[in-house]
């Protein structure tokens, strides 16, 4: 029945910070649009693992052959849609990326790539955040589970 439902396909990138011994951050961005950090992701795409790699070389200027993607698992859930104003069932497809050599600029803890802030965060800092938790908590509960 939810698979009817579907209203939204997104692919959730989520990537560690590999460069820091005994790291427990993520990588998320400032969401405008929700007002919101989230997890890098991309609407679902048929040949998706290229897709992924494709944008995310491009968004992070990076080059695409030092990214690796692997697929974890995916999670239908609803939720209220703030830029729709109304309930929305997504389907999440989470995957793990891995950057070889990330570029030196990425390894603080906020940088900006064309205007778009990104932040190094661990999972507790995010679950403190009372606007992640409103309008993403089904993501970081798959994140918190699976990586």
């Amino acid at each position: 029945n939810n698979l009817n439902k579907i209203a939204s396909r997104h692919s959730i990138v989520v990537i560690k910070d590999r460069f820091n011994k005994y790291s427990n951050r993520y990588l998320v961005y400032d969401d405008v649009r929700w007002e919101c950090k989230f997890f890098i992701n991309y609407k679902t795409n048929e040949d998706n693992i290229a897709f992924i790699r494709e944008h995310l070389s491009s968004d992070l200027k990076i080059d695409i052959d030092s990214i690796s993607l692997d697929f974890v698992t995916e999670k239908i859930s609803s939720k209220y849609s703030n830029s729709n104003n109304k309930v929305k069932t997504y389907e999440h497809r989470f995957y793990i990326a891995k950057i070889d050599d990330i570029p030196k600029s990425m390894q603080e803890d906020n940088f900006k790539i064309d205007g778009k802030n990104y932040s190094w965060m661990t999972l507790y800092d995010l679950q403190q955040d009372e606007d992640v938790i409103k309008k993403n908590s089904d993501v970081l509960d798959v994140v918190k589970c699976n990586f």
